[in-house]
């Protein structure tokens, strides 16, 4: 924080001198040093002051310079009438006061605070001998749809009788087996022209998803359900996608999570029943396992982009999905106009906005003034959560000044007012800095362009016309009028052919926003970005529907290294998907993993063995589901995107598919929909969760940004403070061979991901590791897969004619060795999509494959390929500096084998060779399957090599995972 500098001129301090100052002009010369004997008195406790005091010490300082400047231009005025006064030492005392004063400001203006200088204290420990460890989830969007995929409805009785009603057959929300909300709506007001003009809801069974039957009274009258009595909703309200949320809450539960980010787009169009679904199936069962939910609004809790009036009332003209859809006693619209636009503040405020109340109410939260429920932050664990709203502008000042205009200082404040006390900072809100769906501000030129072409062909269209009708008008020749006719025809052509481009108007992320706010206020873009890049900010955010890690960039000269902070898009618990349309933003990202989760189905109609269509089946749905866990150890913080394919649709959820809590498992139901006599199957499968991508790191880590076909090249040694030996390690060797690339459809790229490389230390309490343990992070995160658009992965398949694996579409499939020959990447990983961690050492050399070397274009490296489906990331040389005082020869690198818990060689005895390391044994050097210094050559331990190097004391080898590693005993 920038305290601003006062202090009394010279000007100032000679008209005091020649001033007579009366007695009323002494009381103020003394209250002036009372208030600098008791701001004197602050400043000698400052070096335990918190940035907050530092905010009242400005106020003070501020006040004092007013008082001054009063004073100066008081004393002037008496000028005129001075003559000599006594009180001229007391002022030139005073200001020799002042100006001490004003050095001490001045010097503190010079040091920031520090991330974490007051937090966590000593070494960094391992998680495993950690006794505090805080584990937050991002929940992303979970928006639903409209229950409408069903088209047939139930007309009978329980057996099989024709009734004079008929019935929708909706989503059985509560699982009693009935669906009881089939008017389209909760209250009786329905549209005119409805199937069901009646408002009457018939009771229906669903307990046989395939044969639904109305169930009657004694009578044999079909049972109506009063609106109160309805727990089901109806088929024109969003549903939430019941299994996909179930099945990720159930998760984050099942690893014990401490809290939950909850990113916003929990409704689709601001619904009360998307509130209630979400805080009973979503919210409540995280708060009864003891975890904390903190959230932040989406752009769907704040405008449904149709008629933003018409959802404040239960009387719908338009629509089912209102505000007040739900029969409980929750109103927070009550008393208030239609037209009465809010953004749905009392409605979140009713619901999720009552989680933040319940947390500012305890002090455990702190609110932005004027917002608190909205924008507001909490610490927990040496880690500052601050939650962003990115739409509450117009609530918070009529005079609109954008959202990061607003937070700016306030921003400022809270990250450097706890700096040095946490050693992490979290950013979340809904919209991603970089958004891969929408394009980036600079290219709301192409619109700009293309609205000048469409004038200009409007313009050529319009001449043409006119010149034909001249033409018509003049008698023209048949032959000149074909000829104008032509052209017109031509214009139009030229003019229809004209496709607007698809950049949903500036919806561009939270970067191009910040841009646009910082053209009314320059320089606004640095300070956010600087600030958060100085803090190491987490940001976190949802809105893609997908996951995404990238390192966001303060500048475009920064692009590609690591001085940048991380971005993570949170994942999909939704039936929404998107394509990934424009990538990384070429200026400010850099690109580290990113999987879209899109599945591109047609859809359409099911049909029965009848001919009879009985549902719809909504195109393009995202294909699985995901979330992120973040661990929080100290100084040390790691994310873990969780993923789980599924193929479930709308309609199956109106066909009774449900989670199994018991199982983990996705129960659906088959059969002859609605054919009599035919039976019903329900299956279920266990959803099968992967870790997706990976990366930990420590405040204090060594790190760099790996491009593709780049060296790893590092350095990094231990602190030999805090208990640390002062171990010091090297990456020698190695190169990103091994990458993703993704396809952004609307720019027409391929963009080649990169690692980010990350070397942390720790001190570890087994006896068994003789240095500090080094953890290496980033190299097997990505498996050299291809991703289109939607998030498929283009597969390689083996050439069996020449028993050679096809380049497929990944270019990480080849690289170009020294000699500028086109050669096969040796690393050993199945390009899948996804990373299926080896940890086995023995595993990856495949003993059973004869001189399974894996460097050449030769068909053992195929069978290599294809044989055990484990991936291995790409071959780098660890050097590590042996201890003093110990035998070399008795000494190894180990790896710490999480599985077992236990600490193992990271070599095998049979690749030991008596050299030195030489780039000889470099993947990027290999050539053929023999080794170039043919003596050395060993069976199956090509970039499977180690050695000591007896002059450095240094131990030497390949690596080929992620992990920990230390020196131990052989």
């Amino acid at each position: 924080m920038k305290l601003r500098h006062f202090a009394l001129s010279l000007a100032a301090v000679s008209v005091l001198s020649a001033c007579n100052l009366t007695d009323d002009n002494d009381k103020e010369v003394n209250a002036l040093e009372e208030q600098v004997a008791a701001l004197q008195a602050q400043l000698d406790t400052l070096n335990e002051a918190s940035v907050s005091d530092l905010a009242s010490l400005q106020a003070t300082a501020d006040a004092m310079q007013a008082e001054l400047s009063a004073m100066e231009t008081a004393l002037a005025a008496l000028q005129a009438q001075s003559d000599a006064s006594t009180a001229s030492e007391d002022v030139i005392a005073l200001q020799a006061e002042i100006d001490t004063l004003q050095a001490e400001l001045e010097a503190l203006m010079a040091t920031a605070p520090i991330l974490g200088s007051a937090g966590t204290e000593g070494a960094n420990i391992l998680a495993k001998d950690s006794d505090n460890i805080l584990r937050f989830a991002v929940f992303p969007d979970t928006q639903g749809r409209d229950d409408d995929n069903m088209i047939v409805y139930a007309d009978v009785d329980r057996d099989g009788n024709t009734l004079a009603v008929k019935e929708y057959i909706g989503v059985d929300y509560n699982g009693d087996g009935y669906y009881d909300a089939g008017t389209e709506s909760q209250n009786d007001a329905v549209k005119e022209g409805d199937w069901d003009e009646d408002g009457i809801s018939y009771l229906v069974n669903v307990m046989d998803p395939f044969h639904p039957f109305i169930e009657t009274d004694d009578a044999g009258e079909p049972i109506v359900v009063a609106p109160e009595d309805r727990q089901d909703f109806g088929p024109d309200w969003k549903v939430l996608p019941l299994p996909l949320v179930e099945a990720v809450t159930d998760k984050m539960i099942e690893l014990g999570v401490d809290m939950v980010l909850a990113t916003g787009d929990i409704t689709e169009y601001r619904a009360e029943s998307d509130y209630v679904q979400w805080m009973e199936k979503v919210a409540q069962p995280l708060i009864d396992a003891g975890v904390s939910i903190f959230p932040a609004r989406g752009n769907h809790e704040v405008v449904n982009g149709r008629n933003w009036p018409a959802w404040f009332t239960n009387e719908q003209e338009w629509e089912r999905q209102s505000v007040n859809n739900v029969y409980n006693d929750i109103n927070p619209y009550d008393g208030y106009e239609q037209v009465d636009f809010d953004q749905g503040y009392r409605l979140y405020q009713a619901y999720t906005g009552a989680l933040v109340q319940e947390h500012l109410d305890a002090g455990t939260a702190v609110g932005f003034p004027g917002a608190e429920d909205l924008v507001y932050y909490v610490i927990k664990d040496k880690t500052l959560f601050i939650a962003l709203d990115f739409y509450f502008a117009e609530l918070y000042s009529s005079a609109y000044r954008g959202t990061w205009t607003i937070l700016h200082e306030w921003l400022t404040e809270v990250i450097t007012t706890n700096a040095a006390d946490v050693d992490h900072i979290v950013a979340f809100g809904h919209e991603p800095l970089s958004t891969k769906k929408r394009p980036q501000t600079y290219q709301v030129e192409i619109y700009d362009a293309y609205v000048a072409e469409r004038l200009s062909l409007e313009a050529a269209l319009e001449e043409a016309q006119a010149t034909l009708d001249n033409a018509v008008a003049g008698d023209a020749s048949d032959e000149e009028i074909a000829v104008y006719t032509n052209a017109v025809e031509a214009a139009t052509s030229a003019y229809e052919e004209l496709e607007e481009p698809s950049l949903n108007g500036y919806d561009i992320g939270q970067l191009g926003y910040l841009q646009l706010q910082d053209e009314a206020d320059p320089g606004l873009a640095s300070d956010i970005l600087n600030l958060f890049n100085d803090y190491k900010v987490t940001y976190v955010a949802g809105h893609d529907h997908q996951y995404a890690r990238s390192l966001i960039h303060p500048s475009v000269e920064d692009k590609d290294t690591a001085n940048g902070f991380t971005q993570i898009i949170g994942g999909n618990a939704s039936w929404k998907a998107y394509e990934d349309l424009y990538g990384m933003h070429d200026e400010h990202e850099t690109g580290l993993f990113i999987n879209n989760f899109y599945d591109t189905i047609t859809g359409g109609n099911l049909t029965n063995s009848e001919g009879t269509s009985y549902a719809s089946v909504t195109s393009d749905l995202g294909n699985g589901i995901s979330f992120v866990v973040v661990e929080i150890n100290g100084r040390q913080i790691t994310t873990k995107s969780y993923f789980a394919d599924h193929t479930l649709t709308e309609v199956d959820m109106n066909l009774g598919a449900y989670y199994d809590y018991t199982q983990n498992s996705w129960c659906t139901f088959s059969g002859d929909y609605m054919v009599t006599g035919s039976v019903t199957t329900e299956t279920c499968a266990e959803v099968e969760w992967q870790v997706l991508d990976e990366n930990t790191r420590t405040t204090d880590a060594t790190m760099r940004v790996v491009a593709p076909d780049q060296n790893y090249y590092a350095h990094s040694k231990a602190s030999s403070d805090d208990g640390y030996i002062g171990s010091e390690a090297t990456i020698i060797d190695g190169y990103n061979l091994t990458y993703n690339s993704s396809y952004a459809a609307s720019v027409g790229e391929v963009e080649r991901l990169r690692e980010l490389l990350t070397m942390s230390w720790f001190v570890d309490d087994d006896a068994t590791t003789l240095s500090d343990v080094l953890q290496i992070s980033g190299n097997q995160t990505q498996e050299g897969s291809y991703f289109d658009q939607y998030g498929y992965v283009s597969l390689p398949t083996v050439d069996v004619d020449n028993s050679t694996l096809a380049q497929g579409e990944s270019a990480s499939l080849i690289y170009v060795n020294q000699n500028g020959e086109e050669v096969n990447n040796p690393t050993h990983v199945t390009r899948d999509g996804v990373f299926n961690k080896g940890t086995d050492i023995e595993t990856s050399l495949n003993p059973d494959i004869v001189n399974g070397n894996p460097s050449g274009n030769d068909a053992n490296w195929t069978e290599r390929y294809l044989d055990d489906g484990l991936d291995f990331a790409d071959a780098m040389t660890l050097v590590f500096t042996a201890p003093e005082g110990e035998t070399l020869t008795d000494l190894t690198i180990g790896r710490y084998n999480e599985a077992t818990e236990s600490w193992v060689p990271a070599f095998v005895d049979e690749c030991y060779i008596e050299s030195g390391y030489s780039d000889h044994y470099s993947v990027y050097y290999r050539l053929t399957d023999q080794h170039p210094e043919g003596g050395f050559q060993v069976s199956n331990c090509q970039q499977r090599y180690w050695g000591y190097v007896k002059d450095s004391h240094t131990i030497w080898g390949f690596i080929h995972t992620d992990g920990k590693f230390a020196v131990i005993e052989k």
